[in-house]
């Protein structure tokens, strides 16, 4: 047999278990209605379209066609 003070520890912690279980449950509660909010919200959100941008690009000099290997190292090297 059990004794009785095992007994009690038993009983002890699964009062400590269901304490939490119950804070669990009203902690998922809560974050479920969070989540429906939302997307509530999310649905409810016109569709923005963002303006595209143009940007600048730097662009090197031309290679200029000479057949010079200076010429065409420093081409390499501008881009």
């Amino acid at each position: 047999m059990i004794s009785t003070s095992m007994n009690n520890s038993i009983e002890v912690m699964k009062e400590m278990v269901l304490a939490e279980m119950t804070v669990l449950k009203e902690e998922v509660a809560e974050l479920k209605s969070e989540v429906m909010l939302v997307k509530r919200v999310m649905a409810n959100r016109p569709a923005a379209t963002q303006p595209t941008s143009t940007m600048e690009i730097l662009r090197p000099k031309s290679f200029k066609g000479l057949r010079k290997a200076r010429e065409l190292e420093n081409f390499l090297w501008s881009l």
